[in-house]
């Protein structure tokens, strides 16, 4: 079965969800929420892919919802490291897919494009809500003594002072553009190579119920796996409901109870997946050939116990 936008070929882009059988039919549903006021025409095949028959769907427009913008672009601080694996545009609210290849552009100091840096999979790397946006460098050209890498060079190169820009006619769900431009420039620095160590973290308790637990970093990690790869419980093992914050240049996370603290002891538990914005991870370095990686071990979760009294 095939679901796209109703469009003139080769304009047709595939919309992801998953079929099951449902009384005597086919239910498809999709896996993010299709675009207000936009017409989609679904398709059913042979298994030699002819068309067989099809149906256009019309999903009516709904209410001219609050302005669209974007409200960051992460790693926030001034500085990446030329081995940079993952861009983040947060908006405000859902935007349309399939326009990052169009509507966002990595510049050099004097203005010129950085052609062919990130990779741009016909189905773009969105949040559930469909109002984050994941860009990741070409691994191939930031991973050293590889094809890309040999042939073409890494994207970002110390020193450099770039800019990544998103176009303000970027539409949202409703079909209304954004309400402006929106732009990060950094320096590039030196490539990062190592690996974030939880030992040398540090860690401010609690020292009130309605206090927030920080855990300030010796190095920026990723914005995007910061939100996830965190859990607090008490030592017994029971969760504790919070809201997870950072700030400006990703090197600190707190955390604030959904209900106050009690007094006891505490654990904040950490994936040994969890990166940095170079892709290295607690368990090993992005750069780390396979065949070292092959056979060991997985590094357990990182347990961080602390107090509230």
């Amino acid at each position: 079965m095939f679901v796209g936008p109703e469009a003139p070929e080769p304009g047709r882009t595939p919309v992801v969800g998953d079929t099951a059988p449902a009384q005597g039919g086919v239910l498809w549903t999709p896996r993010f929420p299709l675009r207000d006021g936009t017409s989609y025409r679904a398709s059913w095949l042979d298994v030699d892919g002819r068309e067989l028959g099809a149906v256009v769907l019309a999903v009516p427009a709904g209410e001219v919802g609050a302005a669209t913008r974007v409200l960051d672009i992460f790693p926030s601080g001034e500085t990446i490291p030329e081995n940079l694996l993952r861009v983040y545009i947060q908006f405000s609210g859902a935007v349309a897919s399939g326009h990052a290849a169009h509507r966002v552009e990595l510049l050099r100091a004097d203005g010129t494009p950085i052609e062919d840096a990130f990779v741009l999979p016909e189905q773009e790397l969105w949040s559930p809500a469909h109002d984050r946006l994941t860009l990741l460098f070409d691994p191939g050209r930031v991973k050293r003594e590889v094809g890309p890498n040999v042939e073409m060079g890494a994207p970002l190169l110390a020193g450099d002072v770039v800019t990544l820009r998103v176009q303000p006619d970027w539409p949202h769900d409703a079909g209304r553009p954004l309400v402006e431009e929106f732009s990060r420039t950094w320096t590039v620095t030196a490539a990062d190579r190592t690996q974030p160590k939880p030992i040398d973290w540090e860690i401010t308790s609690p020292t009130a119920p309605d206090d927030t637990l920080r855990i300030e970093f010796q190095s920026a990690l990723d914005r995007g796996l910061l939100a996830s790869m965190f859990r607090v419980r008490t030592a017994g093992g029971e969760s504790i409901e919070g809201t997870v914050s950072t700030e400006v240049g990703e090197r600190s996370w707190s955390f604030a109870p959904a209900q106050p603290w009690r007094p006891g002891s505490y654990e904040v538990i950490v994936d040994a997946d969890l990166e940095d914005p170079a892709g290295n991870s607690i368990e090993r370095l992005f750069d780390e050939p396979l065949r070292e990686i092959a056979g060991r071990p997985a590094l357990p979760d990182v347990v961080l116990p602390f107090e509230v009294r």
